[in-house]
């Protein structure tokens, strides 16, 4: 199990960011962003990874004021980027298992690769949600 260690500066900044937000998003996006911000607060890497595709795929279809005032092709160029896809793909590979999955194969650097995970991932959905 993951030892809690000191909040590095940037999880701040993230937690900062999502506490400012105002995107008008539906309530089941709210509610996994108030968890995504509870994992990073304790340094649950796979959590973020996990809960940030999550959010997406949820901000996509959720029926919010946040999707209603964005444009077909705005949403088009925002949800099928090139890290949209990685971070799907980055998701999939540790929720369904076919192999292992750098990070979660007990590396000596476990915490720092899943660290660059989770920052790049909460990275891909702020972009979505600015």
């Amino acid at each position: 199990m993951p030892k809690k260690s000191n909040t590095n500066n940037w999880v701040i900044e993230y937690i900062n960011q999502f506490s400012k937000l105002d995107a008008k998003l539906g309530s089941h996006a709210s509610r996994l962003i108030f968890e995504l911000i509870s994992a990073l607060k304790n340094n649950n890497w796979v959590t973020c990874i996990i809960l940030s595709a999550t959010i997406i795929d949820v901000i996509n279809y959720e029926k919010s004021i946040f999707i209603e005032n964005m444009g077909g092709l705005d949403k088009n160029s925002k949800f099928a980027s090139k890290e949209i896809l990685w971070l799907r793909q980055k998701r999939n590979s540790i929720v369904h298992y076919q192999k292992p999955v750098e990070g979660l194969m007990n590396e000596k650097n476990l915490s720092s690769i899943l660290k660059i995970d989770a920052k790049k991932s909460i990275l891909v959905l702020l972009k979505i949600l600015k």
